[in-house]
């Protein structure tokens, strides 16, 4: 009898920290801070004014309707690089980041992660 309390209880806590564990892993990132680099494959110099399109998915929609199963929520955001190929953004919640990055002369490059809150893209493009 007493076996069987220690792995019903057993049991239990697993499963508590299963659901704890979904529940925070399918839940929207606050104020994910993402930012990047864009170089030459070649000679590894910064790209200046290349343009970085970042689609953000998030599981919460514009009218707070929430699932955790399946994004809701969609934005859109463009940005350029600066001299130093660098880009930032603050983004107020998300779950999914895809960005791509081009630049005339340049073949297109994308990537994408599961959001946490700071993330950091390094991008390499290829000359046509």
């Amino acid at each position: 009898m007493k076996n069987f309390f220690i792995i019903s209880g057993s049991i239990t806590i697993l499963f508590l920290m299963y659901l704890a564990f979904w529940f925070y892993s399918a839940t929207d990132t606050k104020n994910v801070h993402l930012s990047g680099y864009v170089f030459d494959k070649e000679t590894n110099k910064p790209i200046q004014n290349a343009i970085i399109k970042v689609e953000n998915q998030r599981y919460e929609s514009d009218n707070g309707t929430s699932n955790y199963s399946e994004y809701f929520g969609k934005d859109n955001y463009d940005l350029k690089s600066d001299e130093n190929g660098f880009y930032e953004i603050k983004i107020p919640k998300s779950a999914f980041i895809v960005i791509e990055v081009k630049k005339n002369g340049y073949k297109i490059e994308s990537d994408s992660d599961f959001s946490f809150k700071y993330m950091r893209f390094k991008t390499f493009l290829e000359k046509n």
